[in-house]
């Protein structure tokens, strides 16, 4: 999932206006994975990320410390840069934990330059029928908002982005998810020693939740692409 997203991401900067590329990253484990092959890239990153602690320990490690810079914002309000500062927004399964998806949008299309693309990705677009249960340990780990099928298009549009592509990418989602559950129960002692019982069933049935509602295609994770004119 990791190389498919980075993939794309690439391929969506690689058209933007010109280097050294700017890009704000909401959601940072996906470029942390392959931090050189990023920068690489894209010239220089500006991750938003409860991880930081771990973000700037992978670029020390990596010597690029000077081309990274890394702040932890609020990303539900304004997003405290100056309008056009970026050449590119990616986001990586996390917007859907942010509330107001309209206002967030329209920030980001705020921030961008333009020419700059929008590349993020909703894991909990709902795309079938789910029941009120289902809906609870999906989104038992924090705060989700979950939008029908056609609605996030239609946000970009009234935020003033051209939608470039929509792309349903629940494969990956789903298989993750089941091995992540399996991984886990094969180790099931360890991690009741550190998480206990109760957090322990509880992260297992939120990832059996996310495996079978995936795959079944109810609530089915896509990829958006946007540019900014």
């Amino acid at each position: 999932m990791a190389e498919r997203l980075r993939s794309a991401g690439e391929a969506a900067i690689v058209k933007a206006p010109q280097p050294p590329t700017v890009i704000l990253v909401c959601g940072v484990n996906v470029a942390l994975d392959d931090l050189p092959g990023w920068l690489a890239a894209i010239g220089r990153c500006l991750p938003l990320s409860h991880g930081i602690e771990a973000a700037l320990k992978r670029a020390l490690e990596a010597d690029l410390s000077s081309r990274v810079s890394f702040q932890r914002v609020d990303a539900g309000r304004p997003l405290p840069f100056p309008d056009a500062s970026f050449d590119a927004i990616f986001c990586n399964d996390s917007i859907n934990h942010i509330p107001g998806r309209a206002d967030v949008l329209r920030d980001w299309h705020r921030v961008l330059r333009p020419g700059g693309r929008l590349l993020y990705t909703d894991p909990v677009v709902v795309t079938g029928p789910v029941t009120n249960e289902e809906i609870r340990v999906r989104s038992s780990i924090g705060f989700f908002l979950f939008l029908p099928l056609g609605y996030n298009e239609r946000l970009l549009k009234d935020a003033g982005f051209a939608v470039l592509e929509a792309r349903d990418v629940s494969d990956a989602a789903a298989s993750i998810s089941q091995k992540w559950r399996d991984a886990r129960a094969r180790r099931r002692e360890a991690l009741v020693r550190a998480e206990g019982d109760d957090d322990f069933d509880n992260l297992q049935r939120f990832l059996a939740a996310v495996h079978t509602l995936t795959s079944e295609r109810r609530l089915s994770r896509y990829m958006f692409l946007a540019s900014k004119s």
